[in-house]
């Protein structure tokens, strides 16, 4: 917030912000009135002191839902995010930054976990990730390195878990696995996975999902989708050595003040998924995840099933 504020010159007009950030970037807005309720909007067009872009606005805006609001900061060309833009958590610390170009992100950009640590680092073309990325886990391990394409991960790429060791290695085409893969199982056996192996997927069976306590379905979905490729690794080591491998696995766990997670653990009544070390290695991604701070602290108790099947 201190960040934000500081960020102010003289010459401030404020007004109550009508159309949201978000429609800039071609969202509608939310049409319902709880909806409506959920996000606050604020913002402040400062005058931008240039008089060959007299279009040039500078915006900071606050938005987000109740339980995760967020701040954002830059520039308005003409209705449309341009040069550098910087997101915040509530409490201060950075979440993303980066440059825009008539609306789309472009050049180097950077994300944050809420403690700071680095999350991602990589660059965009025409708002589409390019070129060389490297993703970090929440100790600051590195987690993936490898490039991307017109946002499709090309070439060779490599994957790591917290602990520092390798667990796969390979290359893409166009966002997808090509040639012989090599992964190493958490305990250490090398698996390798050839094109004509099994293809691994993970359905998330949403409707089924139950949260209880300071954050939304939203929330929890957004942060298990981004680890959504590390669930499916999990699958993917041991569907090399059980061909015939699905089912589904519920897990519960529960999301602490801090956000981190306290415990997970399966439903064994829900689940049908036969592979022990599957099962153990999901758990121990989702006890490493992030999540925001629930609203008005407490715990949130979480039940998310996962459905893994595959095809060739």
């Amino acid at each position: 917030m201190s960040r934000v504020m500081a960020a102010r010159r003289p010459v401030v007009l404020a007004v109550l912000l009508v159309v949201p950030l978000l429609a800039c970037r071609g969202a509608a807005r939310p049409a319902s009135s709880r909806a409506q309720a959920d996000w606050k909007w604020a913002h402040e067009f400062v005058s931008a002191q240039d008089q060959a872009q007299p279009a040039m606005q500078r915006m900071t805006v606050w938005h987000g839902t109740r339980a995760d609001p967020r701040w954002l900061q830059g520039n308005l060309l003409a209705g449309l995010p341009v040069g550098e833009w910087t997101e915040w958590y509530p409490d201060g610390h950075q979440r993303a930054r980066g440059p825009y170009v008539q609306g789309a992100r472009e050049g180097a950009w950077g994300t944050w976990y809420p403690d700071g640590g680095r999350e991602s680092e990589g660059a965009y073309l025409g708002g589409r990730k390019e070129g060389a990325w490297t993703y970090w886990h929440p100790n600051g391990a590195v987690k993936a390195r490898g490039s991307y394409l017109a946002g499709l991960r090309d070439g060779a790429w490599r994957t790591f878990y917290p602990d520092g060791n390798r667990e796969s290695e390979g290359a893409y085409a166009l966002g997808k696995r090509t040639g012989t893969w090599s992964n190493i199982t958490r305990g250490g056996t090398a698996v390798a996975w050839e094109p004509d192996a099994p293809v691994p997927d993970v359905l998330e069976t949403t409707a089924e999902v139950e949260v209880r306590g300071g954050l939304s379905k939203a929330q929890i979905r957004e942060v298990i989708a981004a680890a959504l490729d590390e669930v499916k690794r999990c699958f993917e080591v041991r569907l090399l050595l059980q061909p015939a491998l699905a089912g589904k696995l519920a897990t519960n766990f529960v999301v602490v003040a801090t956000g981190g997670v306290r415990e997970a653990e399966t439903v064994a009544e829900e689940s049908s998924l036969p592979s022990e070390e599957t099962r153990e290695c999901v758990l121990q991604t989702l006890r490493q995840l992030q999540f925001p701070e629930p609203l008005g602290g407490g715990v949130v108790v979480v039940t998310y099933p996962f459905v893994f099947e595959s095809t060739r």
